[in-house]
Parts: structure tokens; C-alpha cells; sequence
């Protein structure tokens, strides 16, 4: 059975489960449509109670405008940027 939702939420609650028997604790979020698809991707894995880490520079969304107001207004609470790579 295949996951025909937008964003990955769906997916979340589908693999849940077996992230838990594995022992993950932590979820790292990338993708296109911030706003849309990260963002409701990102609320889900928060529900579930998974610490979220954002791979801020593999995200991106058509509304430059909504971007920004993802992470800088709705993430921040929830979840945190990942750090910068070292060289």
C-alpha cells in the first residue's frame, strides 16, 4: 500500500511504529514546499513526540514569503536548524 498524501505525515503515522522499535528518537526534515508539505510533515512528528531537526538548506518553497515565515515564525518552538557542515 503506497502513501498518496502531499507531505509525509501520513507516512509518519504508517512508520511510527517501527522508528520506535528501532529506538529513533529524532526525525531530520528536507523538501520542497515548506510551507505546505515540511511544515504539516514537521507538526506531525512533534505530535508523535519525535525531536525534529531541519536541514534548513534542503528546503525551499514557491512563496519565498511563506518560506521565511515557516522557519522563522512556525518552526522555531518545535523544532531546530540543523548546524552549519564543517570542513
Amino acid at each position: 500500500m503506497g502513501v498518496t498524501a502531499l507531505d509525509a505525515s501520513s507516512a509518519l503515522v504508517i512508520i511510527d511504529l517501527q522508528l520506535r522499535r528501532r529506538g529513533v528518537t529524532q526525525v531530520v526534515l528536507a523538501g520542497l514546499t515548506t510551507s505546505i508539505g515540511v511544515e504539516s510533515t514537521a507538526r506531525a512528528a512533534y505530535e508523535h513526540g519525535y525531536q525534529i531537526t531541519l536541514a534548513a538548506d534542503a528546503m525551499a518553497d514557491l512563496d519565498v514569503a511563506a518560506h521565511r515565515n515557516s522557519t522563522e515564525r512556525i518552526f522555531p518552538p518545535s523544532a531546530r536548524p540543523a548546524p552549519p557542515p564543517t570542513s
